[in-house]
């Protein structure tokens, strides 16, 4: 019986087969590259949260399992590129508006603060860049991002949370794709997906927890702020929605039964599989 190639080593195979000059060899250097991933293990992402969590393979993690991880071929790296790309562009807008608080770095003079951009005064040929919304929590060992907190502009702080929005992300989030494509689809999106709101939610339940501990000093928002942004023309819309615990009712009851300092792990609280087991834990099961 011949050995089954992996999925990773056929890519890289396929890869090698590309009659390119350039393509072929780019997507051989990002199916080949083993750097380590920076993204911890240690912590629970409340973008892994809001979305078929299993708690069971978050244990293992936080008791120092390897990450399973696959590598990234070229189109998957791209997009990923791209949706960063798109980050960047408007909170550098929004950072020229001074309507972004948050935590700031200016590298030329090795300087951090949390407030607006003008809450520090470097010369203009200052390299600021902005930190971001940190969300931190101890006690139930989360650890994220919030791509920004809005402030000055015309109605309530809100809590800002960007996407970029192609096929793939209207696919997981449940809605049909228009027989007009991508663009069609977008234009008749008339709410924010659910496992949007499931994320923002956390990072402003996770916020509210950070204010009453002491932990930041501003009151936080009862608003969010989904700024998404279309794949295939930059066309974008926004939507409001007000903060409520109830988006996330089913994560605080895995939170709550998730102890990471257990001798046993808990049950699975994933999709499961054909076979009956999720994809998620399997691979930890040999641990």
């Amino acid at each position: 019986m011949s050995a089954k190639t992996s999925p990773d080593l056929k890519a890289f195979l396929d890869a090698k087969k590309k009659p390119t000059y350039l393509l072929g060899p780019v997507e051989r250097h990002l199916l080949s590259r083993t750097t380590p991933s920076t993204r911890r293990t240690d912590v629970l992402h409340p973008s892994e949260m809001c979305s078929d969590w299993c708690i069971r393979a978050s244990w293992f993690l936080l008791n120092g399992a390897e990450k399973h991880t696959e590598v990234i071929p070229l189109r998957l790296a791209n997009i990923f590129a791209e949706g960063h790309a798109i980050h960047a562009k408007w909170q550098a807008w929004l950072a020229e508006m001074d309507v972004l608080r948050g935590g700031w770095y200016c590298r030329t003079d090795d300087v951090r603060w949390w407030g607006l951009r003008s809450d520090h005064k470097p010369s203009p040929l200052c390299q600021v860049e902005y930190d971001e919304v940190p969300i931190i929590d101890e006690q139930y060992r989360i650890s994220g991002q919030a791509d920004g907190w809005l402030t000055g502009l015309n109605g309530p702080e809100a809590i800002l949370e960007i996407k970029s929005i192609g096929t793939g992300t209207l696919r997981t989030g449940g809605v049909p794709i228009d027989k007009g494509g991508l663009a069609a689809s977008f234009r008749s999106l008339n709410r924010p997906l659910t496992n949007h709101v499931r994320q923002a939610t956390i990072y402003l339940w996770v916020l509210k927890r950070m204010y009453e501990q002491g932990k930041i000093s501003d009151i936080p928002p009862n608003q969010l702020l989904f700024l998404y942004e279309c794949k295939e023309d930059q066309s974008a819309r926004e939507y409001k929605v007000q903060y409520n615990e109830e988006y996330i009712e089913t994560v605080l009851e895995k939170l709550a039964i998730l102890d990471p300092d257990s001798a046993q792990p808990p049950a699975c609280t994933g999709e499961k599989q054909s076979g009956g087991r999720c994809k998620k834990c399997e691979p930890y099961e040999s641990i």
